[in-house]
C-alpha cells in the first residue's frame, strides 16, 4: 500500500528538498563552477606544458674541415625534438661508422647511431657536449659540438638541427 507524505509537494518545474540536500551531498559546487574550475585547471596545464621558446626546425648541409685549428661542426638541438646528423663522402655517398660514437655528456644528451646516421636527443635544456664519431677508414674522429639552446641569447624562437648532412672530405 502506498504511504501518505504528509505536507506540500514542490511546484512543477521545482526540486524538491531532498533532491537539492542529495545534490549538496554529491557537489559543493554548482555545473558552472565545475566547468569554469575545469577551464581554470585546462588553462594552467597548457601554461605548464607551453615551450619556453618555439622551435624552427631546418635541414642543413655543411663541408666538414679536418685540419688542426678548424672549427667544429655544431649540432642545435632543443627539447622534445631528435636531430640526425649523417655523414656522407663528398660524392654524397654514405659513409658508414668503425665503432659507436662517444658521448662526452651522457646525462645531458641521448645518441643512437647505425650505418652512417647518429640521432641526438637533449635529456636538458641549455646544455652542451661533444660527441665523436669514428667512419670506417678514416684516420681521425669527427667531433661534433652538441647544444641545446643558447643561454646567452634570450629569444623567442630556436633554431634547430631536425637533420645535419656532414660531408666529409
Amino acid at each position: 500500500p502506498a504511504t501518505l507524505v504528509k505536507g506540500e509537494l514542490p511546484a512543477p518545474g521545482q526540486a524538491s528538498p531532498l533532491v537539492q540536500d542529495a545534490a549538496r551531498l554529491d557537489s559543493e559546487l554548482s555545473a558552472d563552477e565545475i566547468r569554469s574550475l575545469r577551464s581554470l585547471m585546462a588553462d594552467n596545464e597548457r601554461a605548464i606544458n607551453a615551450p619556453i621558446t618555439s622551435v624552427v626546425p631546418r635541414i642543413s648541409s655543411l663541408t666538414v674541415n679536418l685540419s688542426p685549428g678548424a672549427s667544429l661542426p655544431l649540432v642545435r638541438t632543443a627539447m622534445n625534438n631528435l636531430s640526425v646528423v649523417t655523414f656522407t663522402d663528398i660524392n654524397g655517398s654514405p659513409w658508414p661508422q668503425s665503432d659507436p660514437p662517444y658521448n662526452a655528456a651522457p646525462k645531458l644528451f641521448d645518441v643512437q647511431y647505425n650505418e652512417n646516421m647518429v640521432t641526438i636527443t637533449p635529456l636538458r635544456p641549455w646544455a652542451s657536449g661533444n660527441i665523436s664519431v669514428y667512419l670506417k677508414g678514416l684516420s681521425v674522429p669527427v667531433i661534433l659540438n652538441v647544444t641545446s639552446g643558447e643561454t646567452d641569447t634570450p629569444s623567442s624562437s630556436q633554431e634547430m638541427d631536425s637533420r645535419l648532412d656532414l660531408r666529409i672530405p
